[in-house]
């Protein structure tokens, strides 16, 4: 049974190049295919290593392979770095320093979360 988290499209990829398992497990440098095979059902997580050699040779990135994952991921990412934010902009640092250098990196976790502000996107 597939999970929902790690379903993916592997096996799609695969065949479309004509390979068995064994072959990926052979550009993989695995002895067998027993973790293709876990991981084509969604029975594995990927390893950052599994997602380079599976970019590299599906010429797909892993938004595309892993669309689930990819999106849970980016979800609590978001979701994370909003928490931080908060926290940040919750702590009474001691010195004008310190809050200044927290204002700094809630400012930019803002970004990353949020995009550019309006007039800025404008101006460049």
């Amino acid at each position: 049974m597939v999970t929902d988290i790690f379903k993916n499209h592997l096996c799609t990829a695969r065949t479309t190049l004509g390979l068995s398992q064994r072959h990926v497990a052979a550009v993989l440098g695995l002895k067998s295919a027993a973790r293709v095979c876990a991981l084509e059902q969604g029975r594995s997580m990927p390893t950052a290593r599994d997602c380079i050699a599976f970019q590299i040779l599906f010429k797909r990135s892993f938004e595309e392979l892993w669309p689930s994952l990819h999106l849970e991921t980016e979800s609590d990412t978001d979701l994370n770095i909003r928490r931080l934010i908060s926290q940040m902009e919750q702590v009474h640092f001691r010195t004008a320093r310190k809050r200044a250098h927290a204002k700094v990196i809630a400012r930019n976790l803002a970004v990353v979360v949020d995009g550019l502000p309006e007039d800025f996107v404008n101006f460049i």
